[in-house]
Order: structure tokens, then sequence, then C-alpha cells
């Protein structure tokens, strides 16, 4: 039913303007919708409470609204003639009348609304016993918030029960549809807007991004619009009281109290010290906005600082300060806060999660029968919400915790449940404790992450490479153990002359505990070295020569090996005073025909080889800088291709590619999985490692069926295998397995379009050189790189324990952040002559045997509910910008999807000191060509100005490091050059060509240029802003660069403020009189 013609209508408010957007992008869901019932505890007479309805809606014309699109938007027009179906539903004979109630309730609750005709307001009554009823109200959250159906419930019990006694009903009390309207035109054309702005802005500014608690999803992203779980907790009146008394002791009320219970539960979760969470409102700061039942709600971000000794006390009283200084400004759109930021570059969203408390009776008296109201839903759940309902003194508190489907499993919310109960009673028995020293955890799920999820399963047998190679060698003498180019040998051919230089460097006085460094490049002779050095007792010490030359000598310097094995041709790259042995030295030649090509023994050996001995030294990179040598036995090896058999079942059927330098642990699987499971090792050319397409023509020649590959050189063969779709047919790879950096599962989409799942099976093994290599494992599937939880690495490895733990080396709960730490069969002995870094790095676990270490890793991660882990970064670097928290794997993914890009890379620079900088690398799709503004305009259509990088650099390759890394050093500094083909056009145009060149540093700007596009962000916006407000003395804003970017554009501008303004601008007559009139102003 549509409203009278003669019936006046009105613009929508900006709450509900927002709402419409919403429902026009998402159509035919009843995710808007608001509900509750009340239960009322005693007989009902259905004609009068029908009558009470009827007077009510009368009196409530905002609830009455029916919608429509207009050309100058939308508009609401209220609807007197509207008929109001009111079901007497009876569930009394149903075996649980109160469930079979709200069964009809929620499927209710999920219709979508009838915006044109109406009505957005449905009402119902259950009858579940003569003296029990229900009544049911559901409204859009257009036409009402959860403050409104209070406000209709009370006015229909008022007039409900004055009719019960026969009596007329008090005066209509409700506000108009169009009191709502003014008071919001008049709120926005009134000094108040701006003062709120204002303090929202400074309030805000450089706001950290949102963290959510979900395990399934991005940290910024919410969920989409759906089911969501609900599960209910109650605090005990004991507590309750408790909760209260502080509240009155501190002269606070108790919503802050509970506020501040959430942020202490979000802390401890997330582990942010600066952390948003949202507060709903009634958006109604004046008595006569209290009285109207529309859609005036907001939610306001409220900001904590938190740290590690903040005892609870003190964030109750940060929290009642946050709190009274939100509630002045909460007229102020939540919508509109979010706007001005992202203008200024700031972030995707304000907060992942929101507390509403609803500190007022919940009963309602219904002609002197109380009826207990109860909330089924508030409108759209994005992320994790808590609603706490307090009922006053005497009573405990409801708490409902409401998740989305689409991001929490009903266990996961029920963990969060738990916990935060439990966090509740430890805080409110003792305020000055510190947060951070609560223990969330239940027994039971302590007992699932350290004992059920950590069970180790050690490694049956204890040997060494050394023999395992033998044994190999003598099972099968004839296969094929390398290739190396042109030469091939068998088993039998590489054994016999990895023992003549075995026997010779025992001749040296070569022994085990004794390091031996190779500097070799990629041939037969490295890996012959490499197993000749293990069969001696020796540790190796690769020293690769494509390694700068002061880091090689640092190595020599500091490992101090007893020999070197190199060539005359390499001996300048390895300095040092040792033994030096030059596999191309004649006389060595003829030496080792010489000597025996049986195994060594023990006898023959310095000393006997024991499984604990070092098998290599491998130096990784400092947090100072300085490279340190991590020593790790042969058994640390043996237990992890033993420990990992049941997932691979490596063989002599598999073929492996030596791709990686062996100065860098992926090497250590690769050589080690080949030959002592009598696979086939392949020795890939430095040329051919750096060459995607010809790599691509040796696996496929090859048979490669085992491929390891960091994420950064995978890449670069998926351009290969894109470019070049028949060649990658004809791949037989079993496995491709990552390692070396963090992996981003959604890259791998592409290569799904042209591979199947497990054909080869995709895995992701995260790994520290400390730990042997590897620490887990995860099976990528398809789903899982078309997935939101991007950074997951899966199982740890049987013989190993993992843990996840604060700052006080407590385990955190599934889903809180943590420092993950790895114990178990893998450590390494240590750090090479560095024992007090090792023992800041080695601590004792407190969860193992006795005298049992744990390593530390750095890294932040956090349990998942099936026992996995997701990987966070690190924790001593995170990725910032202007005070943004940056993803860059999702603004690499966002410039990826440019049909013109095959790769793309994003990293921070800082070329001038403390001018950081995102900045894009990107290679051309074959046959295509990169422009890169057209590249960087795609990025800011889709991410936040803060993601948009500030350049973008086209490269023919990205370059890697030895290891396969992405060599961030070698990316060249980006160069931003004028695009514009002509002069200035006037005084103007030249003035502020002159002004853009100063500020972003470059040589000369014309009139076509971007600001942005030559490197301009947020920051030096507002700075150029400043400047052309003060020179030219017109009221420009932020919004006036960011809509008109260009020289040309923006002089128009200009003119247009001028002439708007009625009064000229000075012009100066040259960029010099532009600098000298800036800086006297700033003098």
């Amino acid at each position: 039913m549509q409203a009278n013609h003669n019936t006046p209508s009105y613009p929508l408010s900006p709450a509900q303007q927002e709402i419409w957007i919403a429902e026009q992008l998402n159509p035919g869901t009843g995710v808007y919708n608001t509900a509750g019932y009340a239960d009322i505890r005693g007989p009902v007479d259905v004609a009068r409470f029908g009558a009470a309805l009827r007077q009510t809606m009368a009196e409530a014309d905002c609830l009455r609204a029916v919608f429509h699109d207009h050309g100058e938007g939308p508009r609401q027009t209220p609807n007197d003639t509207m008929a109001w179906p009111f079901p007497l539903i009876d569930v009394s004979g149903e075996p649980d009348p109160q469930a079979a109630a709200e069964a009809w309730m929620q499927a209710d609750l999920a219709q979508p609304p009838d915006f044109a005709h109406g009505p957005l307001f449905r009402m119902a009554l259950f009858r579940a016993a003569p003296d029990r009823f229900f009544w049911y109200l559901c409204g859009h959250h257009l036409v009402a918030d959860a403050f409104g159906l209070t406000l209709l419930m009370h006015r229909l019990a008022e007039i409900y029960s004055a009719l019960m006694l026969q009596q007329a009903p008090p005066p209509a009390w409700f506000g108009k549809l169009e009191d709502m309207i003014a008071a919001d035109r008049d709120y926005h054309t009134s000094d108040a807007l701006e003062h709120d702005r204002t303090y929202w802005i400074s309030r805000l500014a450089g706001c950290p991004e949102a963290v959510s608690l979900s395990t399934g999803t991005a940290a910024a992203a919410a969920a989409p619009p759906g089911k969501f779980h609900r599960q209910w907790a109650e605090l005990p009146a004991a507590t309750g009281d408790a909760l209260r008394a502080i509240a009155r002791d501190n002269g606070a009320g108790v919503p802050p109290l509970l506020i501040a219970l959430v942020a202490a539960y979000l802390y401890r979760m997330t582990g942010q010290e600066d952390l948003v969470l949202g507060l709903p409102v009634t958006g109604r700061p004046g008595r006569e906005l209290r009285r109207i039942p529309g859609m005036l709600a907001n939610v306001l971000p409220l900001r904590f600082e938190m740290t590690p000794n903040l005892g609870f006390g003190a964030l109750f009283q940060q929290t009642a300060r946050e709190v009274r200084q939100a509630l002045r400004h909460q007229r102020y759109r939540g919508e509109t806060m979010l706007r001005d930021l992202q203008q200024a570059g700031a972030v995707a969203r304000l907060y992942a999660h929101n507390v509403n408390v609803m500190a007022f009776d919940s009963e309602v008296w219904f002609a002197g029968h109380a009826g207990r109201t109860c909330n089924l839903s508030n409108g759209p759940v994005d992320d994790l919400s808590l609603t706490i309902y307090d009922d006053g003194e005497g009573k405990g508190l409801r708490i409902a915790f409401d998740a989305p489907a689409a991001l929490y499993t009903e266990d996961e919310l029920s963990g969060h449940r738990e916990r935060f109960i439990r966090l509740a009673n430890t805080l409110v028995a003792d305020l000055g404790a510190p947060i951070a020293a609560v223990d969330l955890m239940a027994a039971e799920e302590r007992q699932r992450l350290l004992t059920d999820w950590n069970v180790a399963e050690p490694s049956p047998r204890r040997t060494t490479l050394a023999s395992l190679f033998e044994q190999q060698a003598g099972r099968a003498p004839d296969a094929v153990a390398l290739v190396a180019s042109e030469e091939r040998l068998t088993y039998a051919a590489l054994n016999e002359r990895a023992n003549r230089l075995a026997h010779h460097l025992i001749g040296l006085g070569v022994g085990p505990e004794d390091i031996v460094a190779v500097c070799l490049e990629r041939s037969a002779d490295l890996v012959v070295s490499l197993l000749a050095i293990l069969k001696t007792g020796a540790a190796y010490l690769p020293l690769d020569p494509h390694y700068p030359a002061a880091r090689l000598g640092f190595m020599l310097a500091d490992a101090r090996p007893a020999a070197t094995v190199t060539t005359a041709g390499l001996a300048s790259q390895a300095p040092g005073d040792g033994t030096r042995v030059h596999l191309d030295d004649p006389a060595l030649v003829d030496a080792l025909r010489r000597q025996p090509a049986h195994d060594p023994s023990d006898a023959e050996r310095i000393r006997p080889l024991d499984p604990e001995h070092p098998a290599y030294v491998i130096y990784t990179s400092g947090s100072t800088g300085k490279p340190k040598g991590v020593v790790v036995p042969h058994q640390n090896v043996v237990r992890l291709l033993d420990s990992t058999e049941a997932w691979f079942g490596f063989g002599p059927g598999d073929v492996w590619t030596l791709f990686h330098s062996y100065a860098f642990d992926f090497s250590v699987w690769e050589c080690w999985g080949a030959l002592l499971r009598g696979g086939r090792l392949v020795v890939v050319p430095y040329e051919v490692s750096r060459s995607p397409a010809e790599f691509l023509r040796l696996l496929v020649h090859e048979g490669v069926t085992v491929l390891n590959q960091t994420p950064s050189a995978f890449q670069q063969l998926m351009q290969a295998d894109r470019d070049d779709p028949t060649l990658g047919q004809r791949l037989q790879l079993r496995f491709v397995i990552f390692g070396g950096e963090a992996l981003d599962v959604r890259r791998l989409q592409d290569w799904y379009t042209r591979h199947a799942d497990t054909a080869p099976q995709l895995v992701n093994m995260y790994g520290i050189t400390e730990t042997t290599v590897h620490v887990s494992y995860l099976p990528v599937t398809r789903e899982i790189a078309h997935g939101q939880a991007q950074h997951q690495i899966g199982h740890r490895i049987p013989d190993l324990r993992t843990y996840v733990l604060d700052a006080a080396l407590r385990p955190v709960p599934v889903g809180a952040t943590g420092e993950l730490y790895v114990a178990g069969a893998g450590l390494a002995r240590g750090y090479l002559g560095r024992p007090a870094l090792t023992a800041q790095r080695f601590v004792a676990d407190p969860f193992g045997a006795s005298g049992s270490r744990m390593y530390r890793t750095g890294d932040l991660a956090r349990w998942r509910a099936d026992g996995g882990l997701d990987f966070l970064g690190r924790a001593d670097e995170q990725v910032k910008v202007r005070g943004f928290r940056i993803e860059l794997g999702e603004i690499a993914l966002v410039l990826a999807r440019h049909p013109a890009v095959a790769q793309a890379e994003v990293v921070v620079r800082e070329d001038q000191p403390g001018d950081k900088r995102l900045v894009a690398y990107v290679v051309p799709a074959a046959g295509s060509s990169v422009d890169p503004q057209v590249v960087r305009a795609q990025a800011a259509a889709e991410l936040p100005e803060h993601m948009v990088p500030a350049a973008v650099v086209v490269l023919d390759t990205l370059p890697l490091t030895a290891n396969g890394k992405l060599d961030r050093g070698a990316l060249p500094a980006p160069v931003f050059t004028s695009r514009s083909d002509r002069a200035p056009g006037s005084a103007l145009e030249e003035a502020v060509c002159g002004l853009f060149a100063e500020l972003l540093n470059v040589e000369a700007v014309g009139p076509d240029d971007s600001f942005f596009e030559l490197g301009g962000d947020s920051l030096l916006a507002m700075r150029a802003i400043n400047r052309l407000r003060t020179v030219f003395t017109v009221e420009l804003s932020i919004r006036d660069l960011f809509s008109s970017p260009s020289v040309a554009a923006l002089t128009r501008r200009i003119e247009a403020l001028r002439l708007t303004e009625n009064r000229p601008a000075p012009v100066p007559s040259s960029p010099a009189d532009l600098r000298r009139e800036a800086d006297t102003v700033r003098s």
C-alpha cells in the first residue's frame, strides 16, 4: 500500500542514506532488520492489545514510512492508511513453546522488506500459555533502531495498561519524522558539525588498521552480510553488584567499566597497543531527540592506549574519559569519519569489533504483568560483537556474543565467550593487576595447546648423512644420482669420487667438530665436495661465490675453517690463511686418483663420527647486520626426512633440482632429500635459475618431480608457464614445496587456472635455519588459494613442538596473536662462537622435559581452531608508512590483476631520510607493455590512499638473491619525471608548477602533470594545500587536490574559488617569488 500523494515526503537522514546504499548494493536480504520480543508473564487481552498497537503506530509516523528512489535521491513518506497485520499464533501445544515462537521469529526476521509498499515494521503475538505471551517486533533499520524499538515497546505498554484500566491513555509523546529530519538539517548547518569533525579527525589521526579475531579473514576485511551465530553468557548478581560498586567508587558509570572489559579482552587477543573499539550509541544527545523512535543510532570509535603493565583500574579511568569525550560528539556519523580519514590517507575501516551496553531495566509492564525484553538482532554483524545488558542492582549481567557465520564457527565463538568471562571475573577481583598478567585459558584449552597438539614423535633412528648415502649407493650403485650440465654420475661414481676427496681431507687432519669451507660454482664438484666433507665427519661451510666479497670474508674470519675447498679461479673469493684445496690443481687431481675409493671408517677418521656432530654451518642475516653461523648436526637432517616421509613418500623415481644457493638452507632439503632417498638430483646452473623460461624447459626436459621454490622464484616460473602453457602442460611435477619466505596463497590463483589441485600438489612449509629448514606443513588447495586466510602455514612436523606465547612466555589462546616458539628434535646447536646470542634465542622450554630448549623465532603467529597456524609477520618489524600498518601483499595482488602485469612486488623505500614511500615494481606480461600511471590509477581505484604506491617502476625481471628471494637491495629507486608536453599557459599555472616541483623534489612539472603521479602523498598534499592557501588567499581543501590533482585542473579550481569569493588572488610573477612569499609567511 503506497502513501497518499498529499502526504509530505522527506529526504533521508545521513544514517538512513548509508543503509539505503547498502541495501541497493546487496538487495533481497533481511540483514538490516532489527528485532526482539517481550516475554509477558501474565494474561493478555488480545483485542485491547491490538487497539494499543494501532494507536501506537498511528502516533509513530517514522515507522510507517515507505521509500522511493526519485531523481534527486531517495525519499521517505509516512503512510497514514497502512494496514498492520497482527497475527495471533498459538504455540501452547508445542513441546517447547518459546523455542517454537523463536523459530517463527527468526524465519520472519530473515524476510527482506518491501521498501515501496511497506510495512517496514512487523509484529506478532504468540500465546504460550494462558498466562504467558510473546510480543514480537521487527523493524527495518531504515525506520527504527534498537532504542526506537524500546520507545515503541514502552509506549504500547503504556497505552495497553491504560485501556485495561478503562482509562484514557497518556498524551502522545513521540517526536515526528519531520522533527528528526529538521534536527539533522539544523545540525549539518551548524558550527557543531565542524566542531565534531575537528575532534574526530584529530582523535583518529594515525589510526591503526582494524585487526579481526577471526582466523578466516584478512585483517581489515568485514564479513559479507548474512547469518550470524549468537551465544549467551551471564555474570552472576554478585559480580554485577561488584561492578556497580567499582563504578560508584570511581565516580563513573557502569557502561565504561563494561567497555573497558571488552577493550582488555581485545588487547589480550590481538596484542595491539593502539586499539580501536566500536561503541553503538543512540545518536540522541537531547531530550527532544530521545522521543523519536526512528533511525538515529550511530557507532563511535573508541581509541585506547594499551601497555603490558596497564592495570584494569587505569584502563577503566581511560575508558571513562574516552566515552565522555566521544558522547559529546556522537552526532557526527561514523561513516563520515571513515570517509574523512580515507581522504587524508587512512584506514580501510575504523574497527573490527564493537560493544553495546544496554544499561536500563529490561522489564516493561503490561497492565501489572512484567514483560522481559529479549533481543534477536540489532542488524548486520560484521565481526565479533558483544551486547551487555545491565538490568540494575541485585541482578546479573547478560551478555550476547554475536559473530558472522562466514568468519567464526560456533566452537570459536564459544572459546571467546568462555575466555571473556574468565578475564572479567579475574579483573573485577583485582583492579590493580596488569591486564597482560591474566591467564585467559581454561585447563582444557591449555591441555589441547601444550599436549594434544604438541605430542612430539621422535625419529626412530640415529645415524649420519654419510652413512645413509653410503647405504643408498650400495642398494642402487648404477642408478643416476647427479646431473650437472653434461655430466651424469651414478650413485657408485658419486660415492667413489667423494670417498677419494674425503680420504685426502682426513689426511690433512680434518675430522668431526672441524669446519671445511666450500667455495665452488654449481657443479658436480660442488655436490662431491659437500658429501666428502660429511664423510670426514667435519661440517661444511657454504661460501656462494655470488655473495659479496665482504660477507664471504666475514664468514671465513668468524668460522676459522680447517680447510677451504675451491678452485684457482675462485680462490680470491675466499681469502684466508688456512689450508687450501684447489680441485682444479693438476697435482691434487693426480693425488686423488691414488686415494682409497672405499667409504671412510671411524678407524680411519680423526675420531669416530656421531649423529650429533655438526653437518653444516650456514650463516643467516642478523638483526644487527652481523651474520651469524647456525650449527646443525647430522641427526637434525636425518629426522627431518624421516618425520616428513609419510607426507611425501620420496623415492628412487623422483627427480629433484638443486635450484637454490647451497648457502641457503633450502638446499639442504633439496640435496639430501634426493640423494638419501635414491632420487636423481639435477644441479641448476646459476644462469638458468635466473631465467624462468629456460628453467621451465629444464624441468620438462629432465622430468623433474619434486620442485622446491621460494614464493618469489615461483612467481617468475608461473609467468613462464603462463607465457608457454603448452610446455607447462608437459610438466611431470608431483610436488612444489614452498619455503624460505612468507607465501601469500592468493598469488597462486593464476596457477590453478592451468593446473589441477594435485598435479602437482603445492605445499607450504614454514621454516627457519635454526630449526633445520622446515617447521610446518600445509598442503595448498584451490579453495585455500581463493580463501581469505592468506597466510596459513599448517601443522608442525611430527617430531617438533610449536608454541604461541605472550611476552611472559605463557601460551595464548586459539585465535590470539603471540610469538612463535619451536622446540623438539630440529633445533640447531646454536650460533657458532656466539654463546650469549645462543642463550638469548635458544631458551629453556618451560613446557618440555628438564634441560630441553625452544627457539624464539621472532615471528608472530596464532593458532587456528584445527591446530594449524597462521603466520602474521615479524614481531620486530611491522611495515608501517605514515603510522599506518601496510599489507604489502594486498597491494601487489591488486596490481597483478591488471591484464598487462605478470608480476608485482611492493616495498617501502626511504630514499630521503624520514620520507618513507610505497614503491611498486611490475614485470609486463608477454607481449604487453605497462603504463605505470594506468596501473597506479587502478590501484587508486581499489585501495585506500595510504596503500597506493607513490610510484610504479617497470622492470624486465624482478631481481632475486642467490637464495631465490626477492633482492630488495637491487630494486632501483623510482625516478619521477614530467609527462606534460606543453608549457604553462598562465602565470598562475607557472606558479603552481613551481610549487609542485619544489615540494615533490622533481626537476620540472608541466600543467598536465598530476601531483600524485609525481610521487605526492597525503602528507605532501596537506603541505601543498597550506602553501596554496597562503600564497593565493583562497580556501582550498584537501579534497580539491584529490579531485583536481593536475596543475591545470587545480588552477581552474583556484580561479573558480577566486570568482566565488569575489576577490582576486595575487599571482606571483615567478616560482622564485612564490617561494619567497611562502618563506615570509613561515618566518
